[in-house]
C-alpha cells in the first residue's frame, strides 16, 4: 500500500519504516503488497542494540524506539512532526510538542524545572535524549519516555538528568526527581522489561505479566516473549502455546522463534496451521521451525502449503545469503535436519565473512564438542579466549569440554574463569560445585553452591545439589532445611516431596 492522504497512522509508520528500521528482510524485494511484516521483521529489544529499558543502544533507525512510545499507540505519525520529503520538523522548539501537549500544563518551569527558552527547559532535551553514532550523527531517542534515574542505577541506562548535569551522578539524579515529582506513579514496561534484558534471576513474573498484557506495545511484548525462554518454569511452554494464536503477527512470529530455538519436533502440531498464516514473517519462520520434519513427515492436509512456504524460506535464505545472519540461519536449518556437517560448514561460511564474531566462533567450537571432534572444539574455543579474554561464556563451555574428557583439573580452572567474567550467572556454579564433587572435595563443593545462591537464592538447580550435598554427607537437619525450601518454592514437583519424606 502507498501513502495517501487515507493511510492509517500505524500504516503509514510502517511504511516510513521501510527505510527507518533495524530489520531481517523476508521477501526478495518490497511491492507495496501485504504490510510490514510480509517484508521486514524488526530487531527486537535486546542486549547490545538497546538498553535493558529500551533506550536507543546501537544505531536502531529510529522505528524500534517510535513503536515503544505512548504517541505511537495514540496514533501520532512520522509526518505530525516531520515533512514526510524533507523531513524537516513542521514547528521550532516546544511548540511543536504543543500541537498535542497543553503549553499551560507542560512549558512551565512547575513542569521542567528550568529557566524558560534554556536547553533544559525543551521537551526534546528530556524525552528525547540521544547518541552520536558515526562520530558526528546525533540521532534522538523516539521513545519519549519519562527521565528514569532509578533505572540508570539498577541497569546502567541512561537518563536525561546526569545526560545534561555531567558533573552529577544517577543517585543525585534519583533524588532530585523524587524531591521534584515524588515517587515514580505509574508502571512502564522497562519495569518487567529491564530485569530480564538484564538477566536478573526474579525477573520471571515480571516478563510473564508483560508477554499477557495487550496494552503494552507489541515490541516490548515480543522482545519480553524472547528474554523469557531464558528463565525455566513449568508453565512457559503452556503460555507459548497460546500466544502462537495472538492477533498480533509480531508476536506470533517472536513466539515462533523462542519455541523453534529447542531442538524438537513436539511444536509440530502448533507449527503447521501457521504455514497458512497471513503474515509471510510468521509462515517462514513457522517453516523453520518445522526443520526436523522431512517432507514426507508433512500431513497431507498442510503438503500445499509446506511447498509454498518452502519456496519463500529458501528465497529468504538465498537474498540474506551474503549477511553473517543469513548464514547462520541456513545452518542451523540444516542442523534441525538432521546434517550437523552442512552446519558446521555454514557456520564457518559466516565466519569467513565476520572472522572477529567470537559468538559464531563459540558456537562452532561448541558444534565440533557436539560432533565429539573434541580437538577442534578445543582449539576453536581458544581462539575466543585469544581474540577475546574477559568472554565468560567461553570458559563455561571450555570447561565442559575438559570435564568431557575427565580432565577435571582443567574443568575446574576454566570453570573459575567462567565465574571470574559472569559473577552473577548462577550456572558455572553449579557446575563447578559438581565438579568439586567429582573429585571428593565437599568443602568446596559446598562453599561455591553458596555462593551461588548469594546471587539466586531460589535457584532450583543449585537448591537441589545443596540439598543432595547435604544428604550424601550426613547432615540430615541442613538436607531438611533445604528440601523444605524446595518443596515450599516449588510444590508441584513430587521429586523434592519424595525426597523429603526419605528424613521423616
Amino acid at each position: 500500500m502507498q501513502m495517501t492522504l487515507d493511510t492509517k497512522p500505524k500504516e503509514l509508520v510502517d511504511q516510513c519504516a521501510r527505510c527507518h528500521m533495524r530489520r531481517e528482510q523476508f521477501s526478495t524485494h518490497f511491492n507495496f503488497e501485504g504490510t510490514l511484516l510480509d517484508h521486514y521483521f524488526p530487531q527486537l529489544l535486546v542486549e547490545n542494540l538497546y538498553f535493558p529499558d529500551g533506550q536507543i543502544l546501537d544505531e536502531v533507525y529510529v522505528y524500534g524506539s517510535f513503536v515503544q512510545s505512548k504517541m505511537y499507540q495514540n496514533n501520532v505519525t512520522c509526518n505530525n512532526c516531520h515533512n514526510s520529503h524533507s523531513l524537516k520538523l513542521k514547528f521550532e522548539g516546544n511548540n511543536l510538542c504543543a500541537q498535542c501537549h497543553e503549553p499551560a500544563k507542560y512549558d512551565t518551569h512547575k513542569h521542567h524545572f528550568h529557566e524558560a527558552n534554556t536547553e533544559g527547559a525543551k521537551c526534546i532535551n528530556c524525552h528525547m535524549t540521544g547518541r552520536y553514532y558515526m562520530g558526528n550523527d546525533f540521532r534522538r531517542d523516539h521513545s519519549f519516555r519519562i527521565p528514569r534515574p532509578d533505572l540508570s542505577l539498577k541497569y546502567g541506562s541512561p537518563n536525561a538528568c546526569t545526560g545534561c548535569h555531567e558533573d552529577k551522578d544517577d543517585k543525585w539524579a534519583w533524588e532530585k526527581f523524587q524531591k521534584q515529582h515524588g515517587a515514580v506513579d505509574s508502571i512502564h514496561f522497562s519495569d518487567k522489561l529491564a530485569p530480564g534484558i538484564a538477566h536478573h534471576p526474579d525477573a520471571y513474573a515480571g516478563l510473564a505479566e508483560l508477554i499477557n498484557d495487550k496494552s503494552e506495545p507489541e515490541i516490548a511484548r515480543a522482545s519480553a516473549i524472547k528474554v523469557i525462554s531464558n528463565y525455566s518454569s513449568d508453565d512457559l511452554i503452556d503460555q507459548y502455546l497460546t500466544l502462537l494464536n495472538d492477533e498480533s503477527p509480531l508476536i506470533r512470529a517472536a513466539t515462533v522463534d523462542a519455541l523453534s530455538e529447542a531442538n524438537t519436533t513436539d511444536y509440530t502440531n502448533y507449527f503447521l496451521p501457521l504455514l497458512e498464516d497471513q503474515k509471510r514473517t510468521v509462515r517462514i519462520k513457522a517453516f523453520y521451525g518445522l526443520g526436523g520434519l522431512t517432507e514426507l513427515q508433512i500431513p497431507e492436509q498442510y503438503k500445499e502449503s509446506y511447498q509454498k512456504v518452502k519456496k519463500e524460506f529458501n528465497a529468504y535464505l538465498d537474498h540474506n545469503s551474503d549477511f553473517v545472519g543469513g548464514r547462520i540461519k541456513r545452518a542451523r536449518y540444516n542442523i534441525k535436519q538432521g546434517n550437523l556437517q552442512k552446519g558446521i560448514e555454514g557456520y564457518k561460511s559466516a565466519l569467513d565473512i565476520d572472522e572477529l564474531n567470537n559468538q559464531i566462533r563459540l558456537d562452532l567450537a561448541n558444534l565440533y564438542y557436539k560432533d565429539q571432534n573434541f580437538e577442534k572444539a578445543e582449539e576453536t574455543f581458544k581462539k575466543v579466549i585469544e581474540q577475546e579474554s574477559e568472554y565468560g561464556p567461553v570458559y563455561y563451555s571450555l570447561s565442559l569440554l575438559y570435564a568431557e574428557l575427565n580432565r577435571t583439573d582443567d574443568a575446574i580452572k576454566q570453570m573459575k574463569k567462567a565465574i571470574e567474567y559472569m559473577p552473577d550467572n548462577p550456572r558455572p556454579y553449579y557446575n563447578l560445585s559438581l565438579l568439586y564433587g567429582k573429585i571428593q572435595d565437599s568443602k568446596n563443593a559446598e562453599q561455591t553452591l553458596l555462593k551461588g545462591l548469594n546471587i539466586d537464592p531460589t535457584n532450583e538447580s543449585l537448591l537441589y545439589a545443596l540439598g543432595y550435598h547435604y544428604s550424601s554427607t550426613n547432615q540430615s537437619e541442613k538436607a531438611k532445611n533445604i528440601l523444605n525450601q524446595l518443596v515450599r518454592l516449588y510444590p508441584d514437583n513430587r521429586q523434592y516431596v519424595n525426597f523429603l519424606n526419605q528424613f521423616e
